[in-house]
């Protein structure tokens, strides 16, 4: 992802020559969605800075992306794409790849199958942690959205074609003794994505920020353990359009702060 296409290809074509039969190459790779993210123009000298802006201009001038499309065309017709799996909300992708007629015919696979193990997770956090707060969804106040509060304690929220405006945003929530380390929510998300902003009331400020951008359940759980908490704060949901402005819609069915063990 740092290299000339050319010499993209070149290298896949040596790996493809030195892999034994049946086997399989994995590549990390950035994704459109990432060059979307950061705001940079397909340009990759461009991205290449803004992919990592600590490196300069000497380091790392060159940055490129990847989709099924363009990595078959590098790898040449012999290529199959056995595996594929994006995370860091779709910024980077891992990929599988084999030669066509070594492996079974069977449709792309998950490395790991994320929803799965996001839901597992939040689950055994459920039932060991400490559980500190939890926020009202029925309390949602609009924003530049619709909100739509369902009888089975969901909450319905579609944004107007926007970037990062406020969608909903809650009652202030003050924590006593217990301070959480884990924010758990459950959501599914049906297009676009959003992002969960704890707002510190005094200061008029974002404490911590956490974005899903990923179509379809997303029971999640993050790590708070370095958040500095304010005596009051607000969670504030907003649309997460990185690209041009658009619509998002998703349903929210939980969103809690939980202290669990360090150990």
């Amino acid at each position: 992802m740092h290299m000339p296409e050319e010499r993209q290809a070149a290298v896949l074509r040596s790996m493809f020559e030195a892999l034994r039969l049946g086997g399989a190459i994995w590549l990390m790779l950035y994704t459109p969605r990432f060059v979307e993210s950061v705001g940079s123009a397909f340009n990759q000298e461009e991205f290449g800075r803004a992919s990592d802006p600590s490196v300069g201009e000497l380091d790392n001038p060159w940055s490129d992306w990847h989709d099924d499309e363009k990595l078959l065309r590098l790898a040449g017709p012999e290529a199959a794409i056995l595996n594929r799996e994006e995370f860091n909300e779709g910024r980077y992708v891992w990929y599988g790849l084999g030669r066509r007629g070594e492996h079974d015919p069977t449709p792309v696979k998950l490395f790991i199958d994320l929803p799965v193990i996001e839901a597992a997770r939040s689950a055994q956090e459920s039932r060991d942690a400490q559980f500190v707060a939890e926020v009202l969804l029925a309390q949602a106040v609009e924003k530049d959205a619709s909100a739509v509060y369902r009888l089975d304690g969901g909450l319905d929220i579609s944004t107007t074609p926007n970037n990062f405006h406020y969608a909903v945003e809650f009652p202030e929530i003050g924590l006593g003794g217990t301070l959480p380390n884990r924010l758990l929510f459950d959501a599914f998300v049906e297009r676009g994505g959003f992002a969960i902003g704890l707002l510190d009331i005094e200061r008029n400020r974002f404490f911590y920020n956490c974005v899903i951008w990923r179509n379809g359940m997303v029971r999640g759980s993050r790590d708070l353990g370095a958040v500095e908490w304010p005596d009051r704060f607000q969670v504030v949901i907003s649309n997460y359009q990185p690209g041009t402005p658009a619509a998002s819609e998703w349903r929210l069915d939980r969103i809690a702060f939980y202290r669990a063990s360090e150990d």
